[in-house]
Protein backbone atom coordinates (compact mmCIF):
# COMPACT_ATOMS: atom_id res chain seq x y z
CA UNK A 1 0.00 0.00 0.00
CA UNK A 2 2.87 2.32 0.73
CA UNK A 3 4.28 2.03 -2.84
CA UNK A 4 0.90 1.86 -4.54
CA UNK A 5 0.58 5.63 -5.25
CA UNK A 6 3.86 5.50 -7.16
CA UNK A 7 2.76 2.42 -9.13
CA UNK A 8 -0.58 4.01 -10.05
CA UNK A 9 1.15 7.23 -11.16
CA UNK A 10 3.44 5.17 -13.43
CA UNK A 11 0.43 3.39 -14.92
CA UNK A 12 -1.27 6.73 -15.63
CA UNK A 13 1.71 7.81 -17.74
CA UNK A 14 1.50 4.60 -19.80
CA UNK A 15 -2.29 4.46 -20.23
CA UNK A 16 -3.13 3.54 -23.83
CA UNK A 17 -6.28 1.43 -23.57
CA UNK A 18 -9.28 2.09 -25.74
CA UNK A 19 -11.27 3.47 -22.85
CA UNK A 20 -8.59 5.96 -21.99
CA UNK A 21 -7.15 6.68 -25.42
CA UNK A 22 -8.38 10.30 -25.44
CA UNK A 23 -6.97 10.96 -21.98
CA UNK A 24 -3.68 9.37 -23.02
CA UNK A 25 -3.54 11.57 -26.12
CA UNK A 26 -4.16 14.68 -23.99
CA UNK A 27 -1.40 13.68 -21.53
CA UNK A 28 1.09 13.17 -24.36
CA UNK A 29 0.12 16.52 -25.85
CA UNK A 30 0.65 18.23 -22.49
CA UNK A 31 4.08 16.61 -22.08
CA UNK A 32 5.00 17.51 -25.68
CA UNK A 33 4.14 21.18 -25.05
CA UNK A 34 6.44 21.20 -22.02
CA UNK A 35 9.23 19.57 -24.05
CA UNK A 36 8.99 22.20 -26.80
CA UNK A 37 8.89 25.20 -24.46
CA UNK A 38 11.78 24.03 -22.26
CA UNK A 39 13.97 23.21 -25.28
CA UNK A 40 13.18 26.56 -26.94
CA UNK A 41 13.93 28.41 -23.72
CA UNK A 42 17.34 26.73 -23.46
CA UNK A 43 18.22 27.44 -27.10
CA UNK A 44 17.15 31.09 -27.03
CA UNK A 45 18.89 31.76 -23.70
CA UNK A 46 22.07 30.07 -24.98
CA UNK A 47 22.07 32.31 -28.07
CA UNK A 48 21.49 35.45 -25.97
CA UNK A 49 24.28 34.36 -23.59
CA UNK A 50 26.46 33.80 -26.65
CA UNK A 51 25.87 37.35 -27.88
CA UNK A 52 26.63 38.71 -24.41
CA UNK A 53 29.84 36.67 -24.18
CA UNK A 54 30.97 37.68 -27.68
CA UNK A 55 30.29 41.32 -26.85
CA UNK A 56 32.80 41.07 -24.00
CA UNK A 57 35.20 38.58 -25.57
CA UNK A 58 35.32 39.69 -29.20
CA UNK A 59 33.86 43.16 -29.66
CA UNK A 60 35.23 44.69 -26.44
CA UNK A 61 38.63 43.12 -27.09
CA UNK A 62 38.79 45.13 -30.33
CA UNK A 63 36.87 48.22 -29.28
CA UNK A 64 38.67 50.13 -26.47
CA UNK A 65 37.01 50.42 -23.09
CA UNK A 66 38.21 54.03 -22.88
CA UNK A 67 39.56 56.50 -25.44
CA UNK A 68 41.45 59.52 -24.07
CA UNK A 69 41.77 62.11 -26.83
CA UNK A 70 43.12 65.56 -27.62
CA UNK A 71 42.01 66.90 -31.01
CA UNK A 72 45.08 69.11 -31.19
CA UNK A 73 47.41 66.18 -30.58
CA UNK A 74 49.46 65.07 -27.56
CA UNK A 75 53.14 65.90 -27.93
CA UNK A 76 54.65 64.27 -24.80
CA UNK A 77 52.61 61.11 -25.29
CA UNK A 78 55.40 58.75 -24.15
CA UNK A 79 55.46 60.43 -20.74
CA UNK A 80 51.67 60.38 -20.43
CA UNK A 81 51.58 56.75 -21.57
CA UNK A 82 53.84 55.73 -18.68
CA UNK A 83 51.64 57.66 -16.22
CA UNK A 84 48.51 55.89 -17.42
CA UNK A 85 50.19 52.51 -16.98
CA UNK A 86 50.64 53.30 -13.27
CA UNK A 87 46.88 53.01 -12.68
CA UNK A 88 46.08 49.60 -11.21
CA UNK A 89 42.83 49.22 -13.18
CA UNK A 90 44.54 49.70 -16.56
CA UNK A 91 45.39 46.43 -18.33
CA UNK A 92 46.50 47.84 -21.67
CA UNK A 93 47.19 51.29 -23.11
CA UNK A 94 48.21 52.06 -26.70
CA UNK A 95 48.64 55.35 -28.60
CA UNK A 96 46.54 55.88 -31.70
CA UNK A 97 45.68 58.36 -34.41
CA UNK A 98 42.30 58.50 -36.07
CA UNK A 99 40.69 60.32 -38.96
CA UNK A 100 37.36 59.94 -40.72
CA UNK A 101 37.38 60.07 -44.47
CA UNK A 102 36.08 58.75 -47.75
CA UNK A 103 37.62 55.93 -49.80
CA UNK A 104 37.27 56.36 -53.56
CA UNK A 105 37.83 53.75 -56.26
CA UNK A 106 36.61 54.64 -59.73
CA UNK A 107 32.93 55.62 -59.29
CA UNK A 108 32.54 53.80 -55.96
CA UNK A 109 32.95 55.38 -52.54
CA UNK A 110 32.75 54.32 -48.91
CA UNK A 111 33.08 56.33 -45.65
CA UNK A 112 35.62 54.77 -43.28
CA UNK A 113 37.44 55.44 -40.04
CA UNK A 114 41.20 55.27 -40.60
CA UNK A 115 42.96 54.06 -37.45
CA UNK A 116 46.69 54.64 -37.02
CA UNK A 117 48.59 52.20 -34.78
CA UNK A 118 52.20 51.55 -33.82
CA UNK A 119 53.57 48.11 -34.64
CA UNK A 120 55.48 48.06 -31.34
CA UNK A 121 52.40 49.08 -29.27
CA UNK A 122 49.50 47.16 -30.78
CA UNK A 123 46.22 46.46 -28.95
CA UNK A 124 45.99 42.75 -28.20
CA UNK A 125 42.52 42.39 -29.74
CA UNK A 126 43.46 43.98 -33.07
CA UNK A 127 46.76 42.12 -33.09
CA UNK A 128 44.82 38.84 -32.94
CA UNK A 129 42.70 39.97 -35.89
CA UNK A 130 45.81 40.78 -37.94
CA UNK A 131 47.52 37.53 -36.91
CA UNK A 132 44.41 35.59 -37.91
CA UNK A 133 44.61 37.14 -41.39
CA UNK A 134 48.44 36.84 -41.50
CA UNK A 135 48.90 40.63 -41.65
CA UNK A 136 50.97 43.28 -39.90
CA UNK A 137 50.74 47.06 -39.48
CA UNK A 138 51.30 48.58 -42.95
CA UNK A 139 54.10 50.95 -43.86
CA UNK A 140 53.80 54.59 -44.93
CA UNK A 141 51.25 55.24 -47.68
CA UNK A 142 49.77 51.75 -47.19
CA UNK A 143 46.44 50.71 -45.72
CA UNK A 144 44.61 47.62 -44.49
CA UNK A 145 40.91 47.45 -45.27
CA UNK A 146 38.20 45.04 -44.20
CA UNK A 147 36.80 42.32 -46.41
CA UNK A 148 33.34 43.93 -46.35
CA UNK A 149 34.67 47.25 -47.65
CA UNK A 150 36.80 45.47 -50.25
CA UNK A 151 33.80 43.52 -51.56
CA UNK A 152 31.64 46.64 -51.63
CA UNK A 153 34.20 48.65 -53.59
CA UNK A 154 35.50 45.65 -55.60
CA UNK A 155 39.03 46.09 -54.27
CA UNK A 156 41.89 43.63 -54.15
CA UNK A 157 45.25 43.54 -52.45
CA UNK A 158 47.89 45.92 -53.96
CA UNK A 159 45.18 48.12 -55.51
CA UNK A 160 45.49 51.89 -55.05
CA UNK A 161 42.65 53.89 -53.57
CA UNK A 162 42.00 57.59 -52.98
CA UNK A 163 41.45 58.64 -49.37
CA UNK A 164 39.71 62.00 -48.98
CA UNK A 165 39.87 63.82 -45.65
CA UNK A 166 37.17 66.32 -44.68
CA UNK A 167 37.78 69.99 -44.03
CA UNK A 168 38.87 70.58 -40.41
CA UNK A 169 40.47 73.20 -38.17
CA UNK A 170 43.87 71.57 -38.69
CA UNK A 171 43.83 70.95 -42.45
CA UNK A 172 41.68 71.67 -45.51
CA UNK A 173 40.26 68.92 -47.73
CA UNK A 174 43.06 66.75 -49.13
CA UNK A 175 43.30 63.60 -51.22
CA UNK A 176 45.85 60.86 -50.49
CA UNK A 177 46.81 57.90 -52.64
CA UNK A 178 47.18 54.73 -50.55
CA UNK A 179 48.01 51.16 -51.54
CA UNK A 180 46.08 48.24 -50.06
CA UNK A 181 48.64 46.12 -48.18
CA UNK A 182 46.13 43.54 -47.00
CA UNK A 183 42.50 42.65 -46.33
CA UNK A 184 41.30 41.58 -42.88
CA UNK A 185 38.11 40.15 -41.42
CA UNK A 186 37.11 40.24 -37.75
CA UNK A 187 33.57 38.86 -38.02
CA UNK A 188 32.19 41.87 -36.14
CA UNK A 189 30.61 45.22 -36.96
CA UNK A 190 33.99 47.01 -37.27
CA UNK A 191 34.32 45.35 -40.68
CA UNK A 192 31.76 47.85 -41.94
CA UNK A 193 33.87 50.95 -41.37
CA UNK A 194 37.42 50.32 -40.08
CA UNK A 195 40.70 50.65 -41.96
CA UNK A 196 44.18 50.48 -40.44
CA UNK A 197 47.41 52.28 -41.25
CA UNK A 198 50.59 53.20 -39.39
CA UNK A 199 50.60 55.66 -36.49
CA UNK A 200 52.89 58.09 -38.31
CA UNK A 201 50.98 57.91 -41.60
CA UNK A 202 47.60 58.74 -40.00
CA UNK A 203 49.26 61.49 -37.93
CA UNK A 204 50.42 63.15 -41.15
CA UNK A 205 47.00 62.74 -42.79
CA UNK A 206 45.23 64.18 -39.73
CA UNK A 207 47.70 67.05 -39.58
CA UNK A 208 49.36 66.57 -36.17
CA UNK A 209 52.70 65.23 -37.40
CA UNK A 210 54.54 63.27 -34.72
CA UNK A 211 51.91 63.90 -32.07
CA UNK A 212 49.22 61.34 -31.28
CA UNK A 213 45.46 61.82 -31.24
CA UNK A 214 45.03 59.89 -27.99
CA UNK A 215 45.21 56.57 -26.14
CA UNK A 216 43.14 53.38 -26.30
CA UNK A 217 42.69 51.74 -22.88
CA UNK A 218 41.48 48.36 -21.69
CA UNK A 219 40.72 48.03 -17.99
CA UNK A 220 39.93 45.20 -15.55
CA UNK A 221 36.26 46.06 -15.05
CA UNK A 222 34.73 47.50 -18.20
CA UNK A 223 31.67 48.65 -16.24
CA UNK A 224 33.87 51.10 -14.31
CA UNK A 225 35.15 52.73 -17.50
CA UNK A 226 33.61 56.12 -16.83
CA UNK A 227 34.97 56.40 -13.28
CA UNK A 228 38.43 55.23 -14.33
CA UNK A 229 38.50 57.65 -17.29
CA UNK A 230 37.57 60.60 -15.07
CA UNK A 231 40.30 59.68 -12.59
CA UNK A 232 42.93 59.44 -15.34
CA UNK A 233 41.85 62.74 -16.91
CA UNK A 234 42.13 64.56 -13.60
CA UNK A 235 45.64 63.17 -13.11
CA UNK A 236 46.94 63.89 -16.63
CA UNK A 237 45.17 66.98 -17.91
CA UNK A 238 41.59 68.12 -17.16
CA UNK A 239 41.40 69.58 -20.69
CA UNK A 240 41.63 66.14 -22.30
CA UNK A 241 38.47 64.47 -23.54
CA UNK A 242 37.39 60.85 -23.33
CA UNK A 243 34.87 58.33 -24.63
CA UNK A 244 33.99 55.01 -23.05
CA UNK A 245 32.56 51.87 -24.64
CA UNK A 246 29.12 52.56 -23.14
CA UNK A 247 28.91 55.66 -25.34
CA UNK A 248 29.89 53.76 -28.49
CA UNK A 249 28.46 50.28 -27.81
CA UNK A 250 26.32 50.70 -24.69
CA UNK A 251 23.11 50.58 -26.73
CA UNK A 252 24.15 47.15 -28.01
CA UNK A 253 24.72 45.83 -24.49
CA UNK A 254 21.42 47.27 -23.25
CA UNK A 255 19.59 45.81 -26.25
CA UNK A 256 21.02 42.35 -25.50
CA UNK A 257 20.01 42.59 -21.84
CA UNK A 258 16.50 43.84 -22.70
CA UNK A 259 16.01 41.17 -25.36
CA UNK A 260 17.19 38.49 -22.93
CA UNK A 261 14.72 39.65 -20.26
CA UNK A 262 11.80 39.81 -22.70
CA UNK A 263 12.63 36.40 -24.14
CA UNK A 264 12.77 34.84 -20.66
CA UNK A 265 9.37 36.33 -19.78
CA UNK A 266 7.85 35.18 -23.06
CA UNK A 267 9.22 31.66 -22.73
CA UNK A 268 8.12 31.38 -19.10
CA UNK A 269 4.61 32.32 -20.23
CA UNK A 270 4.78 29.48 -22.76
CA UNK A 271 5.98 27.13 -20.00
CA UNK A 272 2.98 28.28 -17.95
CA UNK A 273 0.65 27.44 -20.86
CA UNK A 274 2.23 23.99 -21.19
CA UNK A 275 1.78 23.39 -17.46
CA UNK A 276 -1.85 24.54 -17.72
CA UNK A 277 -2.30 21.67 -20.18
CA UNK A 278 -0.99 19.32 -17.50
CA UNK A 279 -3.55 20.72 -15.05
CA UNK A 280 -6.30 20.16 -17.64
CA UNK A 281 -5.12 16.59 -18.21
CA UNK A 282 -5.09 15.84 -14.48
CA UNK A 283 -8.56 17.33 -14.01
CA UNK A 284 -9.87 15.18 -16.88
CA UNK A 285 -8.21 12.19 -15.25
CA UNK A 286 -9.90 12.98 -11.92
CA UNK A 287 -13.33 13.38 -13.55
CA UNK A 288 -13.03 10.18 -15.59
CA UNK A 289 -11.77 8.11 -12.65
CA UNK A 290 -14.09 9.23 -9.86
CA UNK A 291 -15.48 5.74 -9.34
CA UNK A 292 -12.00 4.20 -9.49
CA UNK A 293 -10.83 6.63 -6.82
CA UNK A 294 -13.86 5.76 -4.70
CA UNK A 295 -13.13 2.02 -5.05
CA UNK A 296 -9.53 2.58 -3.97
CA UNK A 297 -10.77 4.40 -0.89
CA UNK A 298 -13.06 1.51 0.01
CA UNK A 299 -10.05 -0.80 -0.25
CA UNK A 300 -8.18 1.23 2.34
CA UNK A 301 -6.65 4.12 0.33
CA UNK A 302 -6.53 7.24 2.47
CA UNK A 303 -7.13 10.79 1.26
CA UNK A 304 -3.43 11.57 1.69
CA UNK A 305 -2.53 8.62 -0.57
CA UNK A 306 -4.98 9.82 -3.23
CA UNK A 307 -3.42 13.27 -2.96
CA UNK A 308 0.06 11.75 -3.24
CA UNK A 309 -0.92 9.70 -6.29
CA UNK A 310 -2.04 12.68 -8.35
CA UNK A 311 0.85 14.85 -7.17
CA UNK A 312 3.23 12.10 -8.30
CA UNK A 313 1.41 11.79 -11.62
CA UNK A 314 1.75 15.51 -12.41
CA UNK A 315 5.33 15.66 -11.12
CA UNK A 316 6.42 12.61 -13.13
CA UNK A 317 4.89 14.03 -16.28
CA UNK A 318 6.73 17.30 -15.60
CA UNK A 319 10.03 15.47 -15.03
CA UNK A 320 9.60 13.51 -18.25
CA UNK A 321 8.85 16.66 -20.27
CA UNK A 322 11.63 18.70 -18.65
CA UNK A 323 14.35 16.05 -19.13
CA UNK A 324 13.33 15.52 -22.77
CA UNK A 325 13.23 19.29 -23.34
CA UNK A 326 16.68 19.82 -21.80
CA UNK A 327 18.23 17.03 -23.93
CA UNK A 328 16.63 18.30 -27.16
CA UNK A 329 17.59 21.90 -26.32
CA UNK A 330 21.24 20.97 -25.64
CA UNK A 331 21.39 18.90 -28.82
CA UNK A 332 20.01 21.76 -30.90
CA UNK A 333 22.45 24.22 -29.27
CA UNK A 334 25.35 22.01 -30.35
CA UNK A 335 23.95 21.68 -33.88
CA UNK A 336 22.89 25.33 -34.35
CA UNK A 337 26.17 26.69 -35.87
CA UNK A 338 26.24 23.83 -38.39
CA UNK A 339 22.54 24.30 -39.19
CA UNK A 340 23.06 28.04 -39.79
CA UNK A 341 26.08 27.36 -42.03
CA UNK A 342 24.01 24.84 -43.98
CA UNK A 343 21.17 27.36 -44.40
CA UNK A 344 23.62 30.04 -45.59
CA UNK A 345 25.06 27.58 -48.10
CA UNK A 346 21.63 26.74 -49.49
CA UNK A 347 20.35 30.32 -49.59
CA UNK A 348 23.76 31.70 -50.67
CA UNK A 349 23.36 34.63 -48.31
CA UNK A 350 24.34 35.50 -44.77
CA UNK A 351 21.83 34.92 -41.97
CA UNK A 352 23.45 37.75 -39.98
CA UNK A 353 24.93 40.81 -41.66
CA UNK A 354 27.28 43.07 -39.68
CA UNK A 355 25.59 46.10 -41.24
CA UNK A 356 22.60 45.21 -39.03
CA UNK A 357 23.93 42.84 -36.36
CA UNK A 358 27.12 43.13 -34.27
CA UNK A 359 28.37 39.72 -35.47
CA UNK A 360 28.17 37.76 -38.71
CA UNK A 361 27.65 34.42 -36.96
CA UNK A 362 25.30 33.04 -34.29
CA UNK A 363 27.20 32.49 -31.04
CA UNK A 364 26.01 29.83 -28.59
CA UNK A 365 27.06 29.72 -24.94
CA UNK A 366 25.44 27.05 -22.76
CA UNK A 367 25.15 28.28 -19.19
CA UNK A 368 24.36 25.33 -16.92
CA UNK A 369 23.23 27.73 -14.20
CA UNK A 370 20.43 28.87 -16.52
CA UNK A 371 19.53 25.26 -17.28
CA UNK A 372 19.26 24.47 -13.57
CA UNK A 373 17.08 27.55 -13.10
CA UNK A 374 14.81 26.56 -16.01
CA UNK A 375 14.42 22.99 -14.79
CA UNK A 376 13.87 24.09 -11.20
CA UNK A 377 11.21 26.69 -12.05
CA UNK A 378 9.46 24.36 -14.51
CA UNK A 379 9.38 21.47 -12.04
CA UNK A 380 8.17 23.75 -9.25
CA UNK A 381 5.34 25.01 -11.46
CA UNK A 382 4.42 21.41 -12.36
CA UNK A 383 4.18 20.45 -8.70
CA UNK A 384 2.13 23.55 -7.85
CA UNK A 385 -0.15 22.93 -10.83
CA UNK A 386 -0.78 19.38 -9.66
CA UNK A 387 -1.99 20.45 -6.21
CA UNK A 388 -5.54 21.49 -7.17
CA UNK A 389 -6.45 18.35 -9.21
CA UNK A 390 -4.90 16.19 -6.46
CA UNK A 391 -6.89 18.06 -3.82
CA UNK A 392 -10.13 17.58 -5.79
CA UNK A 393 -9.40 13.86 -6.14
CA UNK A 394 -8.76 13.48 -2.42
CA UNK A 395 -12.16 15.05 -1.61
CA UNK A 396 -14.18 12.46 -3.57
CA UNK A 397 -16.55 10.60 -1.24
CA UNK A 398 -17.05 6.85 -1.92
CA UNK A 399 -20.59 6.99 -0.50
CA UNK A 400 -21.69 9.47 -3.20
CA UNK A 401 -19.88 7.84 -6.13
CA UNK A 402 -20.87 4.23 -5.38
CA UNK A 403 -24.37 4.66 -3.96
CA UNK A 404 -26.07 3.40 -7.12
CA UNK A 405 -23.57 0.54 -7.77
Amino acid sequence: MRNLPFSIAIRQLNTSGAANSFGSWISRLAAFGLVITVSLLIVVLSVMNGFERELKKTILSIVPHIQIVDKNGISDWENQLSKIKEFSDVVEVTPFNEVDGLVLKASNSQPIKLLGLSESLMPVGLQKVLDKNDLSVPKAKEILISKKVAERLKLEELDYIKFVTPDSLLKPIEVYSLQIAGIFESGSEIDQYLAISSLENVGIIYGIGEKVFGFRLHILDEFKARETASEIIQTLNPNLGYKDWMQTHGNLYQAIQLSKTLVILLMLMLVGIAIFNIVSMLMMSVLSRRKDIAVLQTLGFSQSQILKTFLLSGSMMGILGIISGVLIGLLFCLMLPSVVSWIELILRSEVLDTSVYPLDYIPVHINFGDILLITGVSFGLCVIASVYPAFRASKILPSQELRYD
